[in-house]
């Protein structure tokens, strides 16, 4: 019974472990989401001010610098973009690895639940056989103690008739002259 009770308490902790993993992967796969969704917007609000600044290049010549700088923070931005969706694919190639190593562990801990009880079930039956021997052990030394009893009994009655066979004859046989 102990060693179901500590593979139940393997299993929960097992369980434990992996809800952990999993809210912990979840919570940084959020974090790299939101982070990814602001990159994008940013890299949106980048392109539609550069396409409005394109629009305007006739007439702003000049302002080429600007361009030169709002293009720079554009590739910054695609770049850090690329790079959280990278970061996104490899969380979730975490978080999938996260949970089968969980069910490896929950199937893990099951096996040995199942094996414990198998054991336990076992040691029940010895103990019930155990049990049994000892009945009929006991069983054995009272049949014993009566076969013995009844062997000197018997012996008695034995003893007892063959003297009374030998009495006749010496009453009945002739005085010795």
């Amino acid at each position: 019974e102990r060693s179901v009770t500590a593979a139940e308490a393997t299993a929960a902790r097992a369980e434990l472990q992996d809800d952990r993993l999993q809210a912990e992967s979840a919570k940084r796969m959020s974090a790299c989401t939101s982070e990814l969704d602001e990159q994008r917007r940013l890299v949106s609000d980048i392109e539609a001010r550069l396409a409005k600044e394109e629009q305007h290049a006739g007439r702003y010549q000049q302002d080429g610098a600007r361009r030169s700088a709002l293009g720079a923070e554009l590739a910054e931005a695609r770049t850090l973009a690329a790079e959280l969706r990278g970061a996104e694919a490899t969380l979730a190639a975490q978080l999938v690895a996260s949970r089968r190593r969980g069910e490896e562990t929950e199937q893990k801990a099951l096996s040995v639940a199942r094996e414990l009880v198998d054991a336990s079930n076992g040691i029940a039956w010895l103990r019930v056989e155990v049990a049994a021997q000892r009945e009929l052990g006991q069983e054995l030394q009272e049949v014993q103690r009566r076969s013995g009893w009844l062997q000197q009994r018997l012996q008695v009655a034995s003893y007892g008739s063959r003297a009374l066979v030998a009495e006749p004859l010496a009453v009945a046989a002739p005085p010795a002259a």
